[in-house]
């Protein structure tokens, strides 16, 4: 490879210079706070084959974003009910809205829904009317008249037999919940262990605009009546607070894992170099490259995912190996110029092999590991670029300092073996291994990427089981072309639930249409019941011997989605439609073997869809794992043949390294009980670049102590880095770590075991 003339060196680093300024200008003048992203949709993939899954699952999770549940409990019923009041209390002083379903509230619904009580029978009471003779419509128009005023619904007169308020029985008694004064309940005043009082609380897009932490208004609340209430047990659960959970999360490891990658690797040259220039020197060259990844990132996706930066700052022990394979150069070169000619080939093949590791990345169709591909290949890129340009203009050569020539003496006489001994141990660690392999168990699940707290979960959990919890990876959609074809969809729907629900493959489900039912239907029952009540007043006219007073409004249109969504009580099921012509089914107890009826419910009727987010990415995840494995063996074959053209026969030991480490990493891990997902694949393809990177290094310059002590640090400042990861909460991030960490070390082993001495082309005798 012919080296470039300095002018051209001069040229490519004005180039470069000015457009990385221009690319962090341009990143900072259009950042905007909202672009850091913390909610777990926008890691979901994005083939076509999932986007309407994607989509609708987005869609339905945007309506419920707002929405969190808090539940209040106590050592006494009253004790909850009056801790409730302080929790509702603060929260609505922190800008946050508690709605009640209370007695009032129903009041005001009836209030607003009796012009159109003809509207709307229950399916016992159509039959009542249908088949009732005279007597039997006397009798129960009498009983109804003469029932306490507090248990009627409406007057009399405005309905007679109390097909209204059987209606509003029938929508509203749940067993499982309760009013108790202002507050809807749940559980049992006898048993304080399992009652608490229930807040459907909603948060403003103001406010969550703001920034205002949710969590925080949470945390007052319960701190509020805590030290009122000593024994108060204060839960909440909802979207928000595990995108804020999630969020706090991600920013603490970034800074964690960034700060003492960054440490680390400064400690390194401090000790290696024992000077302060080549650790300024690093510094600089890892905050540029940072800062250059996170603009290409923001400019290319628009946003960037908080779980990227936690990725991202494993960047710094990959980018510090370019500096350090400089640095070491510098202590056998007459100038910085002549280091760079020395290393241009080598760096950039090592470049080159990296970069197409994480290039495979960027295949993938989730916007995270796109992200995560785009900011490893700017921000490697940009370290190379600072390195090989910038480098020669503000470092010297110097000589090899005492301590560091012992440890460059002590890598060079370690591991001395002959090349059959070395093929002996090599080949006893992979049969070693091989056990492990039986142990190997796949995992392609999107939890993997959750990185939210044990706790925040936990607490989600025993709010859902109060409340009547629902699966959020499945549920069914109905989409029509009218809000009247939606109903009858869903009229349909129900007997095949119930069906499933007796056969226990479901506990329940939840559905938004309340009194809803479709116009035809509306107008039957209108003139069934205008009918029928005129019918019964006349017969109470006789029976009773005196005039019945006409009703009190007139009924004269039927009950729309709108009316429906705008009353009070509406209000609660304003998250199960998505527009007028599209609703949610939320289903509960939803098991594996349930699926297969729920998708066979699906198929079979139209403009009705199973959505089972959970199984669709499990096998999306599945199917790309699959091809990145695919993938990693034909990798591994062009980087032998790429190693073979240039370097001949010795390509056989410089590819058998990575071979051997990628053999041995995949036992460890079955051994580990590490399951076999895309995030342990993919760490595979990048060893294949950092194998080939050391192996160059190696047998370019075979024997050299600095080339051992450069490979050594390169090994270990990404170590450093990818070590940390493996201490991530979001476990696919931590099987990434892992995977590499564990891999990374032994390709350093192997290649040093399997190095050459002596000369280029002369292996171990």
């Amino acid at each position: 490879m012919t080296c470039p003339s300095e002018a051209f060196f001069r040229r490519a680093t004005l180039a470069w210079c000015l457009f990385v300024v221009l690319l962090i200008a341009a990143a900072v003048a259009t950042f905007d706070r909202s672009a850091v992203k913390t909610d777990f949709r926008s890691l979901l993939p994005a083939e076509a084959e999932t986007v309407q899954t994607n989509d609708l699952f987005t869609a339905v999770a945007d309506n419920n974003a707002r929405h969190l549940f808090v539940t209040v409990g106590a050592d006494t019923a009253e004790n909850a009910l009056q801790a409730a009041e302080l929790t509702e209390k603060s929260l609505t002083e922190s800008g946050l809205t508690v709605t009640h379903a209370d007695s009032e509230s129903l009041r005001q619904t009836v209030q607003s829904l009796a012009p159109y009580r003809n509207s709307f029978l229950t399916d016992s009471d159509r039959q009542f009317i249908e088949t009732a003779d005279n007597a039997q419509l006397l009798r129960r128009a009498l009983k109804h008249l003469y029932r306490p005023i507090s248990s009627v619904f409406l007057p009399w007169q405005d309905d007679p037999l109390g097909l209204f308020a059987n209606r509003f029985q029938e929508l509203f008694t749940n067993p499982h919940f309760s009013v108790r004064g202002r507050f809807l309940t749940v559980g049992s005043p006898s048993d304080p262990s399992h009652f608490a009082v229930v807040l459907n609380v909603t948060a403003a897009e103001t406010l969550r605009l703001s920034g205002t932490p949710i969590t925080d208004a949470v945390r007052e609340a319960r701190h509020q009546a805590q030290s009122t209430f000593s024994l108060t047990v204060i839960e909440a659960a909802g979207p928000l607070l595990l995108s804020e959970a999630a969020a706090s999360a991600a920013q603490k490891e970034a800074s964690f894992i960034g700060t003492f990658s960054a440490l680390g690797v400064v400690l390194l040259v401090l000790f290696f170099y024992r000077a302060v220039t080549p650790a300024v020197s690093m510094v600089v060259t890892l905050g540029l490259s940072f800062l250059t990844a996170v603009s290409a990132v923001f400019l290319v996706f628009g946003e960037i995912h908080l779980l990227t930066l936690v990725f991202g700052a494993t960047l710094l022990g990959i980018a510090a190996d370019y500096v350090f394979h400089f640095l070491t150069e510098l202590f056998q070169q007459p100038s910085a110029y002549a280091a760079r000619r020395s290393l241009l080939k080598s760096l950039s093949v090592s470049l080159l092999t990296t970069l197409a590791g994480y290039s495979v990345m960027l295949i993938v169709p989730m916007p995270i590991l796109r992200q995560m591909a785009l900011f490893c290949i700017a921000g490697l890129s940009s370290a190379f670029c600072f390195v090989i340009l910038l480098g020669p203009t503000v470092a010297k050569p110097r000589p090899l300092p005492s301590a560091t020539d012992r440890w460059g003496t002590f890598l060079g006489q370690a591991l001395p073996f002959s090349q059959a001994k070395a093929l002996a141990v090599t080949t006893l660690f992979i049969c070693a291994a091989i056990p492990g392999w039986f142990q190997l168990k796949t995992g392609d699940e999107l939890r993997l990427l959750n990185n939210i707290p044990t706790a925040v979960l936990a607490e989600q959990q025993s709010v859902s089981e109060k409340i009547s919890p629902t699966s959020p990876g499945q549920f069914f959609v109905i989409r029509a072309q009218t809000t009247d074809e939606v109903l009858h969809r869903l009229s349909t729907l129900r007997p095949q639930l119930d069906r499933l629900v007796k056969k226990g493959l479901l506990t329940g489900y939840r559905t938004g249409e309340g009194p809803l039912l479709p116009l035809i239907r509306q107008a039957t029952d209108r003139q069934l019941v205008e009918a029928v009540n005129l019918k019964v007043r006349r017969l109470v006219e006789q029976k009773l011997g005196s005039r019945v007073e006409m009703p009190s409004a007139t009924v004269s249109r039927p009950l729309t989605l709108s009316d429906w969504l705008t009353s009070r009580v509406g209000e609660f099921y304003r998250p199960f439609w998505l527009s007028d012509i599209e609703t949610v089914v939320f289903l509960s107890g939803v098991k594996p073997e349930s699926l297969k009826a729920l998708q066979s419910v699906a198929s079979r009727q139209p403009d009705i869809h199973f959505i089972d987010t959970t199984g669709t990415i499990r096998l999306s995840l599945s199917h790309w794992r699959s091809l990145t494995i695919k993938v990693l063996g034909a990798s591994f074959f062009l980087m032998t043949a790429f190693l073979w053209c240039n370097y001949h026969r010795q390509a056989f030991f410089m590819a058998l390294p990575t071979a051997a480490a990628l053999l041995c990493t995949v036992g460890i891990l079955g051994w580990l009980s590490v399951p076999v997902s895309l995030f342990t694949v993919l760490p595979m393809i990048l060893l294949l670049g950092l194998g080939a990177d050391y192996a160059v290094l190696l047998y370019t310059k075979p024997g050299e102590k600095t080339a051992l002590l450069s490979v050594f640090l390169a090994a270990l400042s990404t170590l450093l880095s990818f070590g940390l990861l493996a201490f991530s909460s979001a476990p696919a991030l931590c099987h990434f770590g892992l995977s590499l960490s564990i891999g990374l070390f032994l390709v350093w082993f192997y290649t040093m075991l399997l190095r050459p001495v002596g000369s280029l082309g002369v292996c171990h005798d």
